[in-house]
């Protein structure tokens, strides 16, 4: 809502010893410093007493910020989606005056519920689902399931409904409206998840948000400035989220959930999303250049637990590229290398010639229905995956730029007996929507014979041109990307998470 009312957003807490009252800081279009506490409910007295020490730091204490002279010019709110009783508001008037009277010269100002629903509404009225089966496809969502992983379907199918007809010839102030309604609408909907714990689904939603506010900007060309602060929400929140997978994860003995003889089931693939969503984690912090306060857990954990990990189809992929990112980041290239080389055998074996059955599950399949699949519980698909690849091209590509020429050899026959695709959107803003709808599927077999100059050229000089703009300036949240999209792992993105893991300092 602040970032449709063009509130640039300067601050937000994370909630540390150093917040002095302020959650949020803004600058008005006019230049104003505001700064804001949210709170939650009604206050009434005995709630205004226990927060006041926060109220009086809030409006007392200079605003803060590193390498920054403090700034003691600003005017505080206190926000709360609830009620202020009447002797609560005495008590602001009363504070008021005191404040006036000993020369601090600010007047805290007070937002309740009434005001909030009107600034929403106003901000995003325009954007809110509002036909008959939008408004059901956001209530299922709302009301789904909190430990279900995340319906990433139906949220983008939610999300599009929202966005203008027309994108390319909305305003920039309705595309700007329309990146924070999907930051809303995503709010909303990861509140069943975010209230069971459930840290991997609030992930995969707001990296979504993020991909569809990357896909306006991309449909318009003209508002990247004004969608930066929506985008920058979901970023912190999917970010938030991945901190608090890694602090769950330290404080486990153990990784099973539920009933232990029914979770041997799924135990294996949980410990590959883990493996990919930390490595993201450490990866994504090492690009931006942020202290990784979770790298030795990391690491420990993938030399604990690598063993332990399952490749339930295709879609696992990515998951096991970061976590080779990682790993040979630390030190440890064998592991990497090793991994890529294993992946591409299992792969050539089980959709090769040589494959039996149905062969492995392209990564349009979630790990859900991929192990459907595998035990037998989706009688009603009878899809064959043999003859087929989404995966060893970019593998292939991984090890020619390390140049592990023999073991490509010792591979080579394997690759070169099944199609190596990709699916290659049309244009830049089709590659965030979770179904494209306009592009085509780039089919080719291995050289046979190849030369390895060409391979390992080709591998190395790969052009980054067909990748969207937007994606390619943010490498950090296309590691995030490619968990929750694994359908767009190719040999482009792959290359671009590569060379930007490569160029980071540690």
């Amino acid at each position: 809502m602040l970032a449709a009312n063009e509130e640039t957003i300067l601050y937000v807490s994370s909630h540390g010893p150093f917040e002095k009252g302020k959650d949020i800081v803004t600058r008005t279009a006019t230049g104003e410093i505001r700064a804001y506490q949210l709170k939650k409910g009604d206050i009434g007295l005995t709630e205004w007493r226990s927060i006041y020490g926060e109220i009086v730091n809030l409006v007392e204490l200079p605003i803060e910020f590193a390498g920054n002279p403090p700034i003691t010019d600003f005017v505080p709110y206190i926000v709360t989606n609830g009620e202020l009783t009447d002797p609560v508001i005495e008590q602001v008037r009363a504070a008021n005056i005191s404040w006036q009277s000993r020369g601090i010269g600010k007047t805290l100002h007070i937002i309740e519920k009434g005001q909030l629903f009107d600034s929403f509404r106003n901000a995003h009225g325009a954007y809110m689902p509002k036909e008959l089966v939008d408004f059901r496809t956001f209530l299922e969502l709302i009301l789904r399931e909190g430990a279900a992983p995340a319906d990433k379907e139906k949220a983008a199918r939610l999300i599009e409904d929202i966005l203008p007809a027309e994108p390319e010839l909305a305003s920039v102030l309705n595309i700007s409206r329309a990146a924070t309604s999907i930051a809303l609408l995503t709010a909303y909907i990861t509140g069943p998840a975010a209230l069971a714990l459930n840290h991997w689904s609030v992930f995969e939603y707001w990296v979504l948000a993020g991909a569809y506010i990357l896909h306006l900007i991309e449909k318009s060309k003209m508002a990247e400035a004004e969608c930066q602060v929506s985008f920058e929400i979901c970023e912190l929140a999917a970010e938030g989220a991945l901190v608090a997978i890694a602090e769950e994860s330290k404080d486990r003995t153990d990784l099973v959930q539920g009933f232990p003889l029914a979770d041997s089931h799924v135990y294996r693939t949980r410990v590959t999303i883990l493996i990919g969503l930390l490595s993201a984690l450490d990866l994504s912090l090492r690009i931006r250049q942020k202290p990784r306060g979770h790298s030795d857990f990391v690491k420990s954990f993938l030399d604990e637990r690598l063993k332990e990990s399952l490749c339930w189809g295709e879609s696992a992929v990515p998951f096991f590229f970061l976590g080779m990112l990682f790993a040979e980041q630390n030190c440890n290239s064998p592991v990497a290398e090793g991994l890529a080389i294993q992946l591409i055998k299992d792969f050539s074996s089980l959709n090769g010639e040589s494959g039996h059955g149905r062969g492995t599950s392209n990564p349009y399949y979630s790990p859900e229905e991929s192990l459907r699949v595998i035990y037998g519980l989706d009688s009603l698909n009878d899809e064959m995956f043999i003859g087929l690849s989404y995966s060893i091209a970019p593998l292939v590509d991984f090890l020619a730029r390390r140049w592990r020429r023999r073991a490509l050899a010792f591979l080579w026959f394997g690759i070169t007996r099944m199609n190596l695709v990709d699916y290659v959107p049309a244009n830049a803003a089709e590659w965030f929507r979770w179904r494209s709808s306009d592009g085509f599927l780039n089919s080719r077999l291995a050289g046979e014979p190849q030369s390895w100059e060409a391979l390992r050229n080709n591998a190395r000089n790969l052009s980054l041109e067909a990748l969207p703009p937007t994606l390619v300036r943010r490498p950090a949240f296309a590691l995030w990307y490619l968990l929750v999209y694994p359908h767009r792992f190719t040999p482009a993105t792959a290359k671009l998470i590569d060379d930007a893991v490569m160029a980071a300092e540690g």
